[in-house]
């Protein structure tokens, strides 16, 4: 269970996803964070921002980290900020981040909610009026489908 919102003309992607996903599932998102990756390929100038709101505690299969990798490795510049309920992950991530080499273009946060992930972001040149209003109508969409707050939800969508 997932629901995105992607602005193209200023390369954000928010994602909020119920692990596990289906198969399906997480081809149909990669598909569209590929597309959203070529773009910023051809804006090399630009940055991709991503929110990532993760709901449940199973981490994703080896496959999918494989495909995210790749989907990564198209865009040239990235910020990522990542929201897990898992303390156990939020660790693993961490310290994935402070091992990986040192590279302002490509930068990644693991935060404990979507306030702090935003203002993350924001402190990195995203516009958070967009930002918001995108995270919002995810969070909607989400529950409309019938996600479940948890620890990782805003308390103000």
């Amino acid at each position: 269970m997932f629901s995105q919102q992607i602005d193209e003309a200023k390369l954000i992607h928010v994602l909020i996803l119920r692990n596990p996903l289906s198969t399906s599932e997480y081809e149909h998102l990669l598909d569209r964070a590929y597309q959203l990756s070529l773009r910023a390929r051809a804006r090399s100038e630009e940055t991709l921002r991503v929110l990532l709101v993760i709901h449940g505690k199973e981490p994703v299969g080896a496959l999918v980290r494989q495909r995210i990798g790749e989907v990564e490795d198209l865009a040239p510049r990235w910020d990522i900020a990542m929201v897990t309920p898992s303390v156990v992950s939020r660790t693993i991530m961490t310290a994935v981040a402070w091992l990986a080499p040192s590279n302002q273009l490509r930068r990644r946060v693991t935060c404990e909610n979507p306030e702090e992930a935003i203002d993350w972001l924001v402190s990195r040149g995203a516009e958070r009026k967009v930002l918001d209003e995108m995270f919002r109508r995810a969070w909607r969409e989400f529950e409309t489908r019938g996600g479940k707050t948890t620890s990782a939800g805003s308390a103000n969508p």
